[in-house]
Formats: C-alpha cells, structure tokens, sequence
C-alpha cells in the first residue's frame, strides 16, 4: 500500500539526483505560464498546448512538471491583466477583476497585485497537499473499482461538464454529444468495426484530441484574438504599479476567507468538468454571501481580490488529484496533460503510483516548487511582464499559431491533424462568439472513448446486462451526483420567480441559430443511418450503441432548443422586436476582419505540406506580422527570420522531428536545410 511519505521520498531522489533539469523545468515553466498567464485570452491550456512538441520528446518526468509548473503560474498570471486591464487572463481570473481593477483605479494597484500573488501561492499550497496527501489514498481505493464503477465516474464528468459549462443546459449537453462523436471515429477497440471514417483510411485511426485541443483551445482563441486586433487598433492603457503593499496584518485579516476559498478550490478541481473558473466564482459568491459588508463587493475591496485568487490557484492541485488517480481529466489543462501521458506510451490510473512512484512524487515536489516560486518570485516577474501587456499582440499570436502547428504534426506525423485542428479552430472561433460551451466538447472527445471502452467491459463482465452495469453501487452514486447538476439548476429556475426560458439561448437567436439545430439534427440521422452497416455480434452490444446514444443526445436537445426558439420568437414577435436575419453578421461578427485569420492561420496548416515548413513559416510571420500592424520592416524581418530559425534549431536540429519538406522545388531547398541543421546538431 502506497503513502504520501513514500512517493515524497522518492520525488526528492529524482531532485537529488537530477536536480538541473527538473528545477529547471519547474522554474522554466512558472515563468512561461505567468508570461502566458498574463496575455488575455491565452489560457494555461493554450500555453501548455504551445510546448506539446517538446513535451512529446523529454522524459516523461520532466515534462510533467513542466506542464504542472505552467498550469500553476498561467492560473496565477491572469491576474495581471485583470487588476491592471480589466481584462483577465483567462475565465479562471474573471472574479478577480470584480474588485482588482476598482482598487487598481484607486490607486491599490500594488496592493491588489501583492494580495494575488501571495494568496495564490498560499492557495495553490493547500492545493499541492492535498494533491500529496489525499491521491495515494485515493489511488488505492481505485484498484477496488471496476469496470461499472469508472463508467459511473466518467459519466458524471461528462454531465457535470455540459451542465455547468455555459449559460444553455441543452448547448452543454449538444456540446458533450459532439465531442463523443468525434471521439468516436475510427476502428472500434472491441470489434475492430469501422465508424464515421467514409472510405477515408487516414479516419481509421481515429482523430487525436491533441489536434482537436489545439483547434478548440488554441486556434480557436488565437483566431478571436487576431480578428480583436484587427478591428482595433487602439492602445492598451495599462494601469502603474503602485508601491503600496499587501501587509502582514491584511493578509491574517483574510485567515477565513484564504481558508475556505482554499477547500472550495480544492475539491472544486477534484471534481471533473468544474475546474478553476467555476472554483473562483463559487468562492467569490460564498465570501460576498457571508460578507457583514456585501454592498461594498465590486467596489474594490481585498475579499474580492483574496477569494478567487486563491481558490484558482488551489483548484490546480485538486484538479491533478484524478488525472492521477483515475486517469479523468477534470478540464482542458489536465486533458492536454493526460496527453502528454499517452504519447509516453502511460496510462494515467491507479497504478502509475506503484510502477512509476519517482515520477509521481517528483510532479508533488514540483508542485510545492512552484507556488514558492510565484510567492516569492511573482513580484519581481509583475514589473517586467507589465510591460510585456504593451507588447502588440500578434508577435504572440504568430508564435503559438507556429508551436501549435509543430505540435498537431509532430504527435503522428500525418497532415490529417494540422486539417483537422483547423476545422476544430474556425468552429470554436463561432462558439466563443455565440456562447456555444467548448470545453464540454473537449471532454467528450477525451473522456467518450474510455467510458465507451469501460461499458463495454462491463457489459461483458455482466453478460450483457444492462441494469447490473448501471446499478454498480459506486458507479450509481457518482452518476447520482452527476444528474443532480442536471436537474438542481432546473428545479431552481422552474421556482425562480422570474421563470421563463433558457437564458443561454439569445447569444445564438437567430434564424441561423434555429438553421444551426436543424443541421444539427439532419447531420444526426444520417449519421445513425450510417451505423446500419456495423455488424452485431451476438455475445457483444453493438458497436453502434454509443454513437447512437450520442446521436440521441443532439436530437433531443436540438428539438428542444428550436421549441423554445419558436416560443422566443412568439413572444419577440407580440413586442414587435426585430430579428437578426442578416447572414454576413451572423458568419462575420468582426466584419472583413473575421475572415482575415482563417485565411492567414487556416493557409499556413492547409499549405504546410506543399510549400513545405522552413518556408512557409517564414513566410507567415512576416505576412501575419505585417498584417498586424508591424509596419517597421526592421523588425518584421529580424522577427520573422529569428523565429524560423528558432522553431527549426529546436523542433527540427534538436528534437531530430520530420517537418514536411513540401513539393518540387521547395522540397530542394528544405533538403539542404534539413541535411545543414541534422549535420551541425
């Protein structure tokens, strides 16, 4: 039986013994996720997804902590923008704004920032010990549970997720289905049966969610971002640093508050699909909720500041509890972190505490690292990447948008990924307009092929016996738990006073949002007439069941969604309110500038495999800069050319991986390029 004391143990060997590399990942990544943290918009997810390809050559061990120690500063970095910019970092930091820029307006914007960083680094502490002292615990309890019971477990993430994510409970649910539908391509394991692949043989192995994240998460931001900029030339206008601190007194007048928003986060990151937003929410509701003062939340007081900043922060080590554990990921950044995990050829479970323990600890210590780091080091690093929030956003966009790319080729070498995480970036491009939840999506895609390869374990194991698989009792109570999330909210509003219909909806209230459900619901039934053709064993549920399920999901919902559609429109029509029926609106709520990106972003995955990568990489940083507005031809060129050197020395010299050399006389010039940095690295 494993104990917390063992695997600490056996984490300050591996820092014993390897103590440059892994100290260096540790301090390499809080400083990478705060420089991210900091950017709007870009999410921890999105700064880890930029370093996948370096991930998938380092040993295991260090790329974990560097990936946790990035999750730990991004989650804390976003806090820069929000108090100084009113502009968080990323959702997890929207509750800080609430009361940071106010005091920040005040003049406190010192204190509001030192507030931050120490209640971060306390919170992710507590966050970092529970990780220590409950997994073990935890992972000893899973090797009891089977099959029935990890699909109990998994489900509840799934409803959980698309319950919560987003203001529409029918979006969330449309949301999962599709993502289990995605995830569901490919050969099936069980029965070897083909699924959605349409005579293509690059589908027969499925769609990684590697490429679907970076299209959701990454591309899908960047595409936002850069059309942002576009549109908007204006300059930032950054708030100074103030000298006034964050005092010992304040900080033992907030014991309480630091106290419960640190379990809130906790077990808020422990459970899968609620993660750091909803963490720092939930703490900022409850401290205003018991606040003798509550008027004065929104004014710019330290409650507000102190709340959410910790219970995000603490919520990063609760949320490492069952990707270890279970092997669930609870969001987008543990999903690219159980992506790390797979291409290493592990299985994140129960089981890795035995056969990898020094891993396992060294990601502990780590973690621990990391939050002293950003207490002690967090106000050192706040003058300098203040000044970065000057900096014009494309030369970060540009350098993601690169990554990325390295990143979706690199995992399978197949052009099928850079394609399919383009398709993924433009769909989450109109969700993020139109409020449509994306992380529900990730998930299933993620989370949908181990809870079909679960069940259909199971069913096996109960010869084919349905209630026994969802009667399991452990299983049963967690998808218990999940359908209360489902169901609370709407018992909730059916007795609100204000009653009516699915706030979520008005975002996609359109004659385009009603065809978007119509599609939704053809694409469905043609889909399930395409499942005829799997064939049914008789000793095996049918391989179709799943995806069928899924299908039924989005039909319903779909319907749903359109009845109360009509009743919206029945009732804007009585008030004599005009609808948008303006198409160019709907697919260009940027304007031209909408369709810039995709052209931009979209031409260099699409075009990678023609012209090859040292080229056109070159090429789309000088174009995509320009764009941007760099208009010195100076730097657009040093910048442009550093980069592509930078990306080959590393990806291509380096980490020794194959970039496609492109066709004719392209491919010419990137043998000699190829054949130059393999001889000098």
């Amino acid at each position: 039986m494993v104990n917390s004391f063992d695997i600490l143990q056996a984490g300050l060997a591996q820092f014993v013994y390897h103590p440059l590399p892994l100290i260096g990942m540790t301090i390499l990544g809080v400083f990478y996720g705060i420089a991210f943290g900091v950017i709007p918009g870009v999410s921890s997810a999105v700064a880890m997804l930029s370093l996948i390809p370096v991930a998938f050559v380092m040993p295991i061990t260090n790329s974990l902590v560097l990936f946790s120690a990035i999750y730990c500063g991004a989650t804390f970095g976003g806090s820069f923008s929000a108090i100084l910019l009113n502009i968080p970092g990323g959702p997890e930091n929207v509750a800080t704004s609430f009361d940071g820029y106010p005091m920040a307006k005040q003049g406190l914007a010192g204190k509001a920032m030192d507030a931050a960083i120490t209640c971060s680094a306390i919170g992710g502490l507590i966050g970092a010990l529970a990780f220590i002292f409950v997994a073990p615990y935890l992972a000893n309890f899973a090797l009891t549970l089977k099959n029935a019971d990890y699909f109990g477990i998994v489900v509840m993430g799934l409803l959980v997720v698309g319950s919560i994510s987003g203001r529409s409970l029918n979006n969330g649910l449309i949301s999962v289905a599709l993502g289990l539908i995605v995830g569901s391509i490919g050969i099936t394991v069980q029965t070897g049966e083909e699924r959605f692949t349409f005579g293509f043989n690059v589908l027969t192995a499925g769609v990684t969610f590697v490429s679907v994240m970076v299209g959701t998460f990454a591309l899908g931001e960047i595409f936002l971002q850069f059309s942002k900029v576009l549109q908007s030339k204006s300059e930032r206008t950054v708030g100074k640093y103030a000298d006034s601190r964050f005092t010992l007194k304040e900080l033992l007048a907030q014991k309480v508050n630091i106290i419960r928003s640190s379990i809130i986060g906790t077990i808020a990151g422990f459970i899968p699909g609620i993660g750091t937003t909803l963490a720092s929410f939930a703490s900022y509701g409850l401290a205003k909720s018991v606040s003798k003062t509550p008027e004065r939340y929104g004014s710019g007081i330290l409650d507000g500041v102190v709340a959410p900043e910790t219970s995000n922060n603490a919520a990063t080590g609760g949320a490492l509890i069952p990707l270890f554990t279970l092997g669930i990921p609870g969001g987008a950044a543990t999903a690219v972190m159980l992506a790390v995990f797979l291409s290493q050829g592990l299985q994140p479970g129960p089981l890795i505490f035995f056969k990898q323990l020094p891993m396992v600890g060294a990601v502990m210590i780590s973690l621990l690292l990391a939050n002293l780091l950003i207490l002690f080091g967090g106000r050192y690093s706040a003058a300098v990447l203040i000044q970065g929030l000057r900096l014009n956003l494309v030369y970060v966009v540009t350098i993601v948008a690169v990554f990325c790319a390295v990143g979706t080729f690199s995992l399978r070498q197949m052009m099928i990924d850079p394609y399919i995480a383009c398709i993924a970036g433009v769909l989450a491009f109109y969700w993020k307009v139109y409020d449509f939840p994306a992380a529900p999506f990730i998930l299933g895609v993620v989370l949908g092929p181990m809870a079909e390869n679960r069940f259909m374990n199971a069913m096996l194991q109960q010869e084919n016996n349905i209630i026994g698989v969802l009667t399991s009792p452990v299983g049963l109570i967690f998808m218990l738990f999940g359908m209360a999330f489902i169901i609370g909210p709407q018992i909730q509003k059916l007795r609100s006073a204000k009653g009516g219909g699915d706030e979520g909806e008005d975002s996609l209230f359109s004659i385009y949002g009603l065809l978007m459900y119509v599609i939704l619901i053809v694409a469905s039934i043609f889909l399930w007439i395409q499942l005829d053709a799997i064939t049914v064993l008789e000793d095996r549920i049918s391989a179709a069941a799943w995806p069928r399920f899924a299908l039924t999901i989005i039909v319903v919902c779909s319907v749903i969604c359109i009845v109360q559609w009509g009743l919206r429109y029945r009732e804007l029509a009585r008030r004599k309110v005009k609808i948008n029926v303006s198409l160019y609106r709907y697919l260009a709520p940027f304007g031209i500038y909408t369709f810039i990106p995709f052209v931009l972003f979209g031409g260099y995955y699409l075009l990678i495999n023609i012209v090859g990568f040292p080229i056109l990489t070159l090429l789309f940083a000088a174009v995509t800069l320009y764009i941007g507005g760099v208009r010195r031809l100076r730097i657009l060129c040093i910048v442009s050319i550093l980069l592509t050197v930078i990306v080959c020395i590393l990806f291509i010299g380096f980490m020794k991986l194959y970039m496609p050399e492109g066709i004719s006389w392209f491919a010419d010039v990137h043998h000699v390029v190829y054949d130059l940095f393999f001889r000098i690295f």
